[in-house]
């Protein structure tokens, strides 16, 4: 069995547990892993289930991974902004989180954004709890989860550049393709004026946001739960 071989059937053990683990979080641990390596060796999920080299494309399209809320929730919006960068795709706000990409890549950009969305949620009600000054304990979660979202894509951009190494020159042609392909689209939407897209978030809790940022250096960028040293 050769390297590709092997590469390929980890990835389906992987989603064979994601879709088939009674336990949640071993699911979403096996799917964000199996998403990861998807992208690290620039396959699809059709190249996966059929198991060849060929290069199957997905069409360009939208999905939404919100919850349908018509409030824009900015900290949210930022996560998914900066996981859609790193795969080619453009995140906006159309009653909650909606993503336009390649299928595939919005894919894997949804298992890290449902992980991901619930670590910095559940970080910040732990932090709060364990604050001694309950005073705008609103403002104070905010900042936490802004900071903590900032801190997570700073990581996130720093894992794609280790992780990215060397590629092929057909590789390269194939992903700037596809990504610019994804930018026209984007460009006319933004030509509507239709859309909500990510903005600098406002913060009025200092102590709340460092202490996200704090919290954002312990999460496991791999589906793992936080690390001990976190708040």
């Amino acid at each position: 069995m050769n390297r590709f071989d092997e590469v390929i059937e980890r990835i389906r053990k992987l989603l064979a547990l994601a879709g088939g683990s009674a336990n949640e979080h071993e699911a979403a641990v096996a799917a964000s892993c199996a998403a990861d390596m998807m992208d690290r060796y620039h396959l699809e999920r059709a190249q996966v289930e059929v198991g060849t080299g060929e290069r199957v494309i997905s069409p360009i399209e939208d999905e939404a991974l919100g919850d349908g809320a018509d409030r824009v929730v900015q900290w949210r919006l930022q996560l998914a902004s900066a996981l859609a960068k790193i795969h080619g795709c453009r995140a906006y706000w159309c009653r909650g989180v909606t993503m336009l990409g390649r299928r595939d890549d919005i894919r894997a950009i949804g298992y890290s954004y449902a992980y991901l969305s619930n670590e910095v949620d559940l970080l910040a009600e732990k932090a709060w709890q364990a604050q001694s000054d309950k005073a705008r304990p609103r403002a104070w979660k905010n900042a936490f989860r802004v900071g903590c979202v900032d801190r997570i894509a700073v990581r996130l951009r720093e894992a794609r550049q280790r992780e990215a190494g060397p590629s092929s020159a057909a590789a390269l042609a194939i992903l700037r393709r596809d990504h610019e392909e994804v930018e026209t689209k984007w460009a006319a939407y933004l030509a509507e004026g239709t859309m909500q897209k990510a903005s600098p978030a406002t913060v009025s809790s200092h102590m709340g946001y460092t202490a996200g940022q704090e919290a954002g250096d312990g999460v496991r960028l791999d589906g793992g739960p936080a690390l001990e040293g976190a708040r």
